[in-house]
């Protein structure tokens, strides 16, 4: 154990490269798990357990993607900064992932959804809807997004302000995109999505396929 400030980390960690990432990872997801089992005399509260679509979302929204210096991660192939086509998340932060405030505890219909919208027209407009689970120690924080929009691409979140309480813990939000004037040289265009109330913080990068062949667009 340490301290940082006056708040404890549950360990420290060392960025790895090679084949011993999986076990990290792994290693990562158990320790999430562990603190969320939930008693079984508690059971009967309603209180729900972490399924591994929550564990997942802690794990990918809640990691960063600043090096050391305070730049974006590096793309050790090209010398520049890093899309999340090399870099994923991002680094994965143990400690915000135990606590990340909001969670995509994602179903069956929430892939079918996201494979429907694969490949898009210039004449189409696509929208996605995302629930998500306060699973924060307050029960009633109110969470504001911020977006940035791929290049080529309008992307329009509604609400903008999620509000939770005792009663509702969870909220949904639509996501439209939209094509964008203009043309578009590069291959690949990013944003993305985040929800803070001010103490927690949500990610998730968006990324938009050019294919030069084509006019649809991959989401």
């Amino acid at each position: 154990m340490a301290m940082a400030g006056e708040k404890k980390l549950l360990y420290t960690y060392i960025l790895v490269v090679g084949p011993r990432v999986g076990h990290e990872v792994s290693a990562i997801q158990h320790r999430v798990r562990d603190v969320h089992v939930v008693p079984a005399r508690e059971r009967h509260r309603g209180r729900p357990e972490w399924s591994p679509a929550a564990i997942k979302s802690a794990l990918m929204t809640t990691a960063y993607n600043q090096d050391s210096a305070g730049g974006v991660i590096g793309d050790m192939s090209t010398g520049k900064a890093s899309t999340p086509f090399g870099r994923g998340a991002g680094h994965m932060d143990p400690n915000r992932a135990v606590d990340p405030g909001l969670v995509y505890d994602a179903g069956a219909e929430d892939y079918i959804t996201f494979l429907c919208a694969l490949g898009y027209t210039d004449d189409q407009v696509i929208t996605q809807r995302r629930v998500v689970r306060n699973v924060g120690g307050n029960a009633e924080p109110t969470y504001n997004a911020t977006v940035t929009s791929p290049a080529g691409v309008r992307v329009t979140v509604k609400p903008r302000k999620l509000r939770f309480s005792v009663t509702e813990d969870t909220q949904e939000y639509e996501i439209t995109f939209t094509r964008a004037a203009g043309s578009i040289k590069e291959a690949y265009t990013f944003g993305s999505i985040v929800w803070s109330d001010g103490e927690h913080t949500m990610t998730s990068p968006i990324a938009i396929t050019w294919p030069s062949t084509s006019k649809i667009a991959e989401i």
